[in-house]
């Protein structure tokens, strides 16, 4: 009898601890919400028709464009919905923008109007984003969010914001432990930010967009190759799925055909559509 009770007591003690490493306690785990995501779809303006987002599983949109019950109606749909969030740079046109101190600014975005790379090591930027902007994001029923511009902390950009933009990754996924937390790009960070996000967002893996000349033009084969060969070995090492975003000109099907294909070759959910993401291409 004590055997069997000893046997029981450390089955019950097993189970505890499984349940607790892969989702935290009395929270799921927002990975494998993403394992049957085949197909994902990304919109950050432009008129939103819920008709087009149907075909797909998971649909990345500016929460600031939306409101609340248009998450609500794609989750209705086994939509699951996504929200955009810049990181690593000030967006004048948003609503939080007065709050954001003028010591944090580093300097414009040459590509993006009105984008400012700011310095995300700052704990009033990690507290205007945790604080503030992050709840008013999940109130409108959002069940995850896009970190963009992790690219601030590059070698290219501003190196030394590293350790903060680490830190503050890590903030978001202990405040919210039950909300998916895609990474878009950054993956120079992936090995210290693993366990904290759910997924990379990838971008011009296969087909891009060069604003010198304002062209659309492929990735060279070699570029593709290693690129694709570092997200391998992520995915292998960290269990992250991988979502592929390229651009080509509308109505360019045969760019967005071979784009697709090579990412479903890769084992990469895929999405192509024009370099503004205002449009919701049909499938």
């Amino acid at each position: 009898m004590r055997t069997l009770f000893a046997s029981l007591l450390l089955l019950c003690l097993i189970t505890a601890f499984a349940c607790r490493e892969s989702s935290g306690p009395g929270h799921p785990n927002p990975r494998t919400a993403l394992t049957s995501v085949d197909h994902f779809g990304v919109q950050f303006s432009g008129d939103y028709s819920l008709a087009r987002m149907l075909p797909y599983q998971m649909m990345i949109i500016d929460p600031d464009q939306s409101r609340r019950h248009e998450a609500d109606s794609l989750s209705a749909r086994g939509i699951i919905p996504v929200a955009y969030i810049n990181i690593g740079e000030a967006e004048s046109y948003r609503w939080y923008y007065k709050d954001i101190r003028p010591e944090w600014m580093l300097g414009a975005n040459p590509n993006w109007p009105d984008h400012f790379y700011v310095d995300a090591s700052k704990s009033g930027w990690h507290s205007l984003l945790i604080d503030q902007v992050l709840p008013v994001i999940f109130g409108k029923s959002f069940k995850g969010i896009f970190l963009d511009m992790v690219d601030v902390a590059s070698p290219d950009l501003y190196p030394m914001l590293r350790p903060g933009v680490v830190e503050l990754i890590h903030a978001m996924r202990e405040e919210f432990p039950d909300k998916i937390i895609l990474m878009n790009n950054g993956t120079f960070l992936a090995p210290e930010v693993a366990d904290a996000i759910d997924g990379i967002v990838v971008e011009s893996v296969f087909a891009t967009y060069n604003f010198k000349d304002k062209t659309y033009i492929p990735v060279r084969k070699d570029a593709s190759e290693t690129r694709c060969a570092e997200l391998a070995a992520l995915h292998t090492s960290y269990g992250l799925r991988i979502f592929a975003i390229d651009y080509a000109p509308e109505g360019d099907s045969l760019t967005r055909a071979y784009a697709r294909n090579q990412s479903r070759s890769h084992g990469f959910s895929s999405f192509v559509s024009t370099i503004e993401l205002n449009t919701l291409p049909a499938r």
